[in-house]
């Protein structure tokens, strides 16, 4: 805030002294402790964090209102301008139940950068080992154990290899302790839910069960995750049935139909207004158009002092001149879609003027000879970038 702040801690939060936070918050530059997100405030590796589950809680509420305090209270801490917005009351497990499933993935897995035939997931995040006594450990509260990024995780680690019918994402996968100190992390795990479910969907299609997908249904499934915008590494999406014979009329436009939808390299960069033309053999049944435009997926965010960098979409520490969180620059607010029925006359079937997705889908459902994408407008950028325009 531009004001002084005051905080009266509660009767019941704990009370700390500088020795407690020895490996958590360097005091020897007053505002470095505003980079941490507080990971480190963390119980259960001593205890059962399922049985003990609500005792645990309450000792982590007590323990974060006693951090603020010292943070706010205590003198060591620059941060008479701070204010404590909101503290969550349901603690974040990272680690209770595991699964075992047909394979376990291992810690030399993950170092070695292990590419498995039947990825449908990838990690990237280190193995952060820490100590089981949490906030209490007297030395370092992890240790880092590199990773050879981006690792693949395969089908085998999201269903049980003794249970019948049953299939788990997130933190409880088949993998080691080790294994899952990286394999933990938020995004890692979303994109466990994502394959799990699109698992369970073509097992009921198929009527299988999880465990007897054929080589040629995993296949299937990985590409029904990249047709859903999943990037699996080493893995190359197919052409749908109509671009295999389709021509592109664009310079550079062989990265738009390479099947990779990641990465500069196969991303397609031009002038806002110039056309991108899809040319098919003959007039054909056209479902939908799918297009993906490039995110700048690895922005980072200078926080005001420009002294270090922040990831996104952190908001635990807000700084008060902080600019807020914007759709990215270089994606496409606006376009045009244009086709030609077959006479060889253009006619304008839809025009996009906020978009703010980087996958992009419009349902068609007629016979076309032809299809022209205009780019015209970005959120902020000089050009267009485009990772594939396809028609299925």
């Amino acid at each position: 805030t531009n004001h002084s702040v005051p905080f009266i801690a509660p009767k019941w939060a704990n009370r700390y002294t500088k020795q407690d936070f020895a490996h958590r918050i360097d005091f020897t530059n007053g505002e470095k402790w505003t980079q941490d997100n507080f990971w480190w405030m963390e119980l259960g590796g001593l205890g059962d964090t399922i049985r003990d589950t609500e005792q645990l809680r309450d000792e982590l509420i007590k323990m974060a209102y006693g951090v603020w305090d010292f943070i706010k209270n205590s003198g060591e801490v620059s941060a008479q301008n701070w204010e404590l917005e909101w503290v969550g009351f349901l603690p974040g497990k990272r680690e209770s139940r595991c699964y075992e499933g047909e394979y376990l993935l291992c810690q030399q897995d993950l170092r070695s950068g292990r590419q498995f035939e039947d990825a449908i997931a990838y990690g990237g995040w280190t193995m952060d080992n820490h100590d089981p006594a949490g906030f209490y450990a007297d030395g370092e509260p992890t240790k880092w154990n590199p990773v050879h990024s981006p690792y693949t995780i395969p089908y085998r680690c999201i269903y049980s290899k003794n249970i019948d019918n049953l299939m788990f994402a997130g933190r409880n996968i088949s993998a080691t302790h080790v294994a899952n100190s990286s394999t933990r992390v938020m995004a890692t795990c979303g994109l466990l839910g994502h394959a799990v479910g699109s698992a369970a969907a073509l097992a009921l299609q198929h009527q299988v069960l999880p465990k007897q997908l054929s080589p040629a249904l995993v296949k299937q499934l990985q590409q029904d995750l990249m047709q859903d915008d999943v990037f699996l590494p080493n893995c190359k999406k197919q052409l749908p049935k109509p671009m295999q014979t389709a021509s592109i009329c664009a310079p550079n436009a062989a990265v738009l139909v390479d099947g990779i939808e990641r990465g500069q390299e196969h991303l397609w960069v031009g002038d806002l207004g110039a056309e991108i033309r899809i040319n098919l053999q003959q007039k054909t049944n056209i479902d939908t158009i799918r297009i993906v435009l490039g995110s700048d997926l690895n922005r980072t965010c200078w926080d005001s002092q420009k002294w270090y960098v922040k990831s996104y979409p952190m908001v635990c520490n807000r700084f008060l001149d902080d600019q807020p969180l914007t759709v990215p620059k270089t994606l496409l607010k606006e376009f045009e879609i244009w086709i030609d029925e077959g006479e060889g006359e253009w006619k304008l079937f839809y025009h996009e003027k906020n978009n703010y997705q980087c996958l992009w889908t419009l349902s068609l459902k007629q016979a076309i000879k032809a299809v022209k994408f205009v780019p015209t407008r970005t959120w902020g950028d000089e050009r267009a970038r485009i990772f594939s325009i396809e028609l299925l």
